[in-house]
């Protein structure tokens, strides 16, 4: 069998940057232009496409037909200054070259300057044919999309960049154009499934070197029970699902404020006193939090739940953290206790993060009174 590993593919998705130093604010504060999240819908895609009653087996020679799924990008981006015009550019790295993109860079079509539509296969598509690897088997293939074997048993990575630029802000920053990446799973469970049956028809003999190595054996030792068993877990397996915010809850711990509890949607206002303290209470729609399973490196199914993540930032209040969990949701936040003048409008944003790829965002705005 050829080998797994050849020249590694690494797509890049980049919004043309122009090097400059990059200088983070500390945590939650946003006093500089910040990419705070790209959302990417689904966050997962497969590489091969499948119709009803293929087998879960790919064919032996030729590339099959690519998984032509698009993905929907969402770039949450933060500026000092409300009224910031920002240009965002999106363009695609070299298709062999690792990121940051140091190759030419191809601009793609983006409708709202936020957003993006693409489809990884696609990419694929024209790195193999730029390659001449359209040939040979799905499993020599392979080799010329992941750097380690092991990538293929639990997806690997398209990478997406987005560049940000200020074209007019009252307020000056330091870090413009700004760059961030967000990392695409490339999951296929066709390709696993191959991959499976070759290692096995490798025989024992490489995992017994592996096992005197202390090495994972990459599914060469496995019993046709066992493989069975794959089978059947990649053929239910249910592509990973973003988080979706549910509505923010509050309530106010210390202020006069005329609603003392309730939830705000995406984009809503609350009017608070200078001083003032909301504890708000993020929360995520049912089935955001889901139980999986990875294959590990000896061939065996391991079982997590996800670990929410909720990232919180601000310009003129203050939070009490930067980052809070599913397990304590909870942070609170403190109105400036001194305005310049009545009307102000600060902005809290919040995003949630599932760990694999998953993610989703939000913010409310605070008009602030004295």
């Amino acid at each position: 069998m050829s080998s797994l590993r050849t020249t590694p593919l690494s797509l890049g998705f980049a919004l043309g940057l122009i090097g400059c130093d990059v200088s983070f604010p500390d945590e939650y504060r946003i006093e500089d232009l910040r990419v705070l999240n790209i959302k990417a819908e689904p966050p997962e895609v497969a590489v091969f496409a499948r119709a009803p009653g293929d087998p879960l087996r790919l064919p032996s020679e030729g590339v099959p037909e690519l998984a032509m799924t698009p993905v929907h990008l969402t770039a949450l981006v933060a500026h000092p200054d409300s009224g910031a015009s920002l240009e965002v550019r999106w363009s695609r790295c070299g298709i062999f070259d690792d990121l940051p993109c140091d190759a030419p860079l191809v601009a793609l079509d983006a409708g709202p300057a936020d957003e993006l539509d693409i489809v990884p296969a696609q990419a694929i598509l024209e790195a193999l044919l730029e390659s001449g690897s359209t040939g040979g088997s799905p499993i020599s293939l392979a080799g010329t999309l992941v750097e380690d074997p092991r990538d293929i048993f639990n997806g690997f990575f398209a990478y997406v960049n987005t560049t940000v630029s200020v074209r007019e802000a009252s307020v000056p920053v330091d870090t413009s154009p700004l760059q961030a990446e967000k990392r695409l799973i490339l999951y296929d469970p066709r390709l696993i499934a191959t991959a499976i049956e070759e290692a096995s028809l490798r025989g024992s003999q490489g995992s017994e070197v592996a096992a005197a190595l202390g090495l994972p054996n990459l599914c060469s030792s496995t019993s046709e029970a066992h493989r069975q068993k794959l089978r059947a877990f990649l053929e239910e397996r249910v592509p990973n699902r973003a988080p979706m915010l549910a509505p923010l809850g509050f309530d106010v711990i210390e202020g006069l404020t005329d609603t003392p509890t309730g939830a705000l949607a995406r984009g809503d206002l609350i009017k608070l006193r200078a001083g003032e303290v909301l504890a708000l209470r993020p929360d995520v729609t049912f089935g955001s939090k889901e139980t999986y399973s990875v294959i590990d490196g000896n061939c065996q199914l391991r079982e997590f739940d996800e670990n929410l993540s909720f990232s919180w930032f601000t310009r003129l209040g203050e939070l009490t953290r930067h980052t809070s969990t599913d397990r304590a949701p909870v942070v609170n936040y403190t109105a400036p206790k001194e305005l310049t003048s009545d009307g102000m409008i600060d902005r809290v944003w919040l995003v949630v993060r599932d760990g694999r790829g998953g993610s989703d965002h939000m913010f409310i705005d605070v008009e602030l009174r004295n």
